[in-house]
């Protein structure tokens, strides 16, 4: 996790109160995430967790509770150590529903055992709903996206044209007719 992550705040349903260690403390998780995946900890990332989570992984398959997750997991994290490539997280947004639930809007980007990143490589964009246990926070729910810049310009331009279009159909109910000008006073 980079030091210099400050993620933006909102306060969906939450009461109005001083946040700053609840953010820390979110903050926190999301680099312990991180941590945890380097060094391929499965125990260590299962703690962060809650018992009755569910994760998607980025190409839709869920698990469901802390055993599933734990598992998949325990495979899955060995595998990208031994090909050398990492990931660093920034925890970009939180959302707090409430005094005790937050949604997380996570940036996850490939780099290298020294921590280089590594260019080419489909950025992850995580969800977690977090939900105050204790003094701290576990990850209730998690949706790890893939960031597909592609498909985003293709989807913006698809939406733009569509806008375009719905204003020049518009602008056609107020255009003269038969030739004619029409005095609307």
């Amino acid at each position: 996790m980079r030091p210099d992550a400050h993620p933006t705040i909102a306060q969906a349903g939450a009461s109005p109160r001083e946040r700053r260690q609840d953010i820390e403390a979110i903050v926190g998780v999301v680099a312990q995430v991180e941590a945890m995946q380097r060094s391929c900890d499965t125990e260590g990332f299962a703690r962060l967790i809650a018992p009755d989570a569910v994760w998607v992984t980025a190409f839709g398959r869920r698990l469901t509770g802390w055993t599933q997750i734990h598992a998949f997991m325990a495979s899955m994290l060995p595998l990208f150590a031994a090909g050398g490539e990492y990931a660093v997280y920034e925890a970009q947004h939180i959302t707090f529903l409430g005094d005790d639930v937050a949604v997380v809007n996570v940036r996850q980007r490939a780099v290298d055992a020294a921590g280089a990143f590594l260019e080419g490589r489909t950025e992850g964009r995580p969800l977690y709903v977090m939900r105050r246990q204790g003094e701290g926070w576990l990850i209730a729910a998690g949706q790890n996206t893939l960031h597909q810049d592609t498909e985003i310009a293709m989807q913006r331009q698809a939406i733009e044209n569509h806008d375009n279009n719905r204003n020049n159909n518009n602008n056609d109910d107020n255009a003269p007719r038969n030739g004619k000008t029409q005095d609307l006073s």
